[in-house]
């Protein structure tokens, strides 16, 4: 019967720890009820480039250039690369249709109340 005892003292400790751990987080007396103070930052200080910042400088530019052109180059005549294109937008296509599919059978579950 020293197993048993043994277990039991294993399962109390166990059972005390769990209880010890669980009054620690609800009873936590480190932080009050009051709200935290609003932490606001004093203007007169510096920043680290020695000066506060209101508005943008004046030499900056309104709009800038970057030079990326996103259209589709035109010089693609090769018929794989088309055909390439045609299957994978098929396949994205395929894909959207199963996927409303399976969210319409969701909500028809879930208004059914099976779920």
């Amino acid at each position: 019967s020293t197993k048993g005892t043994e277990l039991y003292q294993q399962q109390k400790q166990k059972h005390d720890l769990q209880k010890e751990v669980l009054s620690t987080l609800f009873n936590y007396h480190g932080h009050s009820e009051e709200p935290p103070e609003r932490i606001v930052k004093d203007l007169n200080k510096k920043s680290r480039y020695e000066h506060v910042v209101f508005e943008p400088p004046k030499d900056f530019p309104e709009e800038i250039e970057f030079g990326m052109d996103f259209s589709r180059p035109e010089n693609i005549d090769d018929p794989e690369d088309e055909e390439e294109y045609k299957n994978v937008r098929r396949a994205v296509k395929e894909f959207r249709v199963a996927m409303n599919e399976y969210y319409k059978a969701v909500c028809c579950i879930l208004c059914l109340g099976y779920i």
